[in-house]
């Protein structure tokens, strides 16, 4: 884990500073500029990456890997068929998962208890296991009140915030979890991935090095403190979010780092969860941009080859152009559309939509009614990218070591 995530520091250590400009040549226009559709449209292409088990393979842990894209398809309300095909896999497959260390890994757990009552079952009782009890047994095994005895220099933050939000889903609590998570706030509002020393000063930001506070922990320890009304005791953490954002509206891993779409849309969904409107008031940037139109400048529309339509890129590649990331698109699309974790609706009813990019409009199926004229939005323009979507907290708090292939 931690060589995995070293490499995954130097190849951000390579993203500047995000600079707007026009779509560059070779980049592929948004779909849509209706961020609900975008949702629907990510969600459609990720509904085409099924394994032919059900499963996904977005990572390196396939079995979180099913839960995200099941949130995903649950978040945007369509992809019926896949959600039900992640849910199977995930039913069938859990013993095997907490045999092979599922059991210490409390992020992925967050996860599949969040999409098994987004599904109506029971995560006290899922094909005989009780998720919420193997999920609080993690707790203390190598801090107090964290989960999970594996080093939690890269994930600490994260792998508790799913966790929690997973409690918060099936209706639990766990106190002294949600004070070890208020604790590790910093002064200034934000959240490191880890802080061994809570009385000491927050990490600096270090592009070089991938240290500091950064925007992923800091967006869902938001969420997960939000969903269990618990208050977080430096202040408002959408306070140093916006002290993050890149003038074109997105988000970084880091401040000074490029957008990219899994930042973008971890943040979105904590200024839901606080209570504001991305598309208003503080969030739009000097130039009119928003993190929706900073997210959406990353979907793949009618420019791109058919097979990657609807698809989020995690940044634009060094030519400008935009190609499908599984675990981006997963990622932006409960952003897109608006709805932060743990879900609070139930599972789609709707099937997978598809871009149409018949002349003079870009729509769906009839999966969604309201078709949406097409038009070309202000692009973030990267650094060469390494190791996409693999170099956040998140990325490391669900790729279990070794990785579940069920």
């Amino acid at each position: 884990m931690k060589t995995r995530l070293a490499v995954a520091a130097t190849a951000m250590a390579m993203v500047g500073a995000a600079v707007v400009g026009l779509a560059a040549p070779g980049q592929a226009a948004s779909p849509t500029t209706d961020p609900a559709q975008a949702a629907r449209l990510g969600a459609g292409w990720l509904a085409r990456q099924a394994q032919a088990d059900g499963s996904f393979q977005l990572l390196s842990n396939s079995y979180s890997d099913t839960a995200t894209a099941a949130l995903a398809f649950a978040a945007a309300g369509v992809g019926q068929s896949q959600f039900q095909g992640a849910m199977t896999y995930l039913h069938d497959h859990v013993s095997d998962f907490l045999s092979a260390g599922g059991g210490d890994d409390p992020g992925t757990l967050g996860l599949v208890i969040m999409a098994v009552v987004v599904d109506g079952q029971d995560p006290t009782n899922f094909n005989g296991q009780n998720l919420v009890s193997v999920l609080k047994a993690t707790r203390d095994k190598s801090s107090p009140g964290l989960y999970g005895s594996k080093d939690p220099s890269f994930d600490g933050v994260t792998r508790q915030s799913l966790a929690l939000m997973g409690l918060a889903a099936a209706g639990s609590n766990d106190a002294p979890a949600v004070q070890w998570l208020q604790t590790q706030q910093c002064p200034d509002k934000g959240w490191q991935a880890y802080r061994s020393d809570t009385a000491a000063p927050c990490d600096p930001t270090d592009l070089t090095n991938f240290t500091g506070e950064d925007t992923n922990s800091t967006a869902v320890a938001s969420e997960a403190l939000k969903a269990l009304a618990a208050v977080p005791p430096q202040g408002n953490p959408l306070d140093w979010l916006k002290g993050a954002q890149n003038t074109n509206g997105g988000f970084g891993v880091l401040v000074g780092n490029a957008t990219d779409a899994n930042s973008t849309g971890l943040v979105l969904q904590a200024i839901v969860a606080g209570g504001e409107n991305p598309a208003q008031g503080r969030w739009l940037t000097t130039n009119g941009s928003s993190p929706d139109s900073a997210l959406l400048a990353l979907q793949i529309g009618c420019d791109g080859a058919a097979a990657d339509r609807g698809g989020f890129a995690f940044q634009p590649d060094s030519s400008g152009a935009l190609k499908p990331n599984g675990f981006a698109t997963a990622q932006a699309v409960p952003g897109a559309a608006s709805k932060p974790f743990p879900l609070t609706g139930a599972q789609p009813t709707q099937a997978a939509p598809t871009v149409d990019c018949s002349p003079a409009t870009t729509t769906t199926t009839a999966a969604v009614a309201t078709p949406t004229t097409q038009a070309a939005r202000p692009a973030t323009v990267a650094a060469p990218q390494a190791a996409p979507a693999a170099n956040s907290p998140v990325a490391a708090a669900v790729s279990a070591t070794p990785p579940f292939a069920g």
